[in-house]
């Protein structure tokens, strides 16, 4: 484990009421559909950051096993599980006040949480496109092509969790 962690969580009234009565595989399961939400989000961001760092290269053309670019982009990618780790519980807290409050209302408030996760992740991709080497005259295509990888591979991730929504919703 790398060492002693120890973290207090403040739990909000309802999901004190949900561990007394036990009801807790809601929860659970809301908790594991974020972590894989957080995950999908990592791995568009870790392949626009090796796009950037190497230098613009076109998806066909982009080495995914690289060493050395997930050597580079392994920090970033930390620096974005440490962002999503700070807001973790406070998020799945309002989560879960809001679907006590109705379906509708916890929809909203994943989706929202779902779109300032991929923000997150585009911030990170921006400060890496500032701080990581680069040849300059590759530089603006690298960080054009990154983000252009991102923007898509971001679009892509969200209308198909919509679509995933609206079949559930239908079902």
């Amino acid at each position: 484990t790398e060492g002693y962690h120890e973290r207090h969580i403040p739990l909000s009234r309802e999901v004190r009421d949900r561990l007394r009565r036990r009801k807790t595989d809601g929860l659970a399961k809301l908790a594991e559909d974020r972590v894989r939400r957080i995950g999908d989000v990592r791995l568009i961001l870790r392949n626009a950051l090796f796009v950037l760092i190497q230098e613009g290269k076109s998806d066909a053309d982009l080495v995914r096993d690289h060493k050395a670019s997930a050597a580079q982009a392994e920090p970033w990618l930390a620096r974005f599980e440490r962002a999503m780790d700070r807001r973790f519980f406070d998020d799945l807290w309002d989560e879960v006040t809001a679907e006590d409050a109705g379906q509708d209302d916890a929809d909203k408030v994943f989706d929202d949480w779902l779109v300032d996760v991929a923000e997150a992740a585009r911030a990170v991709l921006t400060e890496a496109g500032m701080a990581l080497p680069s040849a300059s005259m590759r530089r603006l295509k690298a960080r054009a092509q990154a983000d252009a990888v991102f923007g898509g591979r971001r679009h892509r991730f969200l209308q198909e969790h919509r679509r995933r929504q609206h079949d559930d919703r239908a079902a």
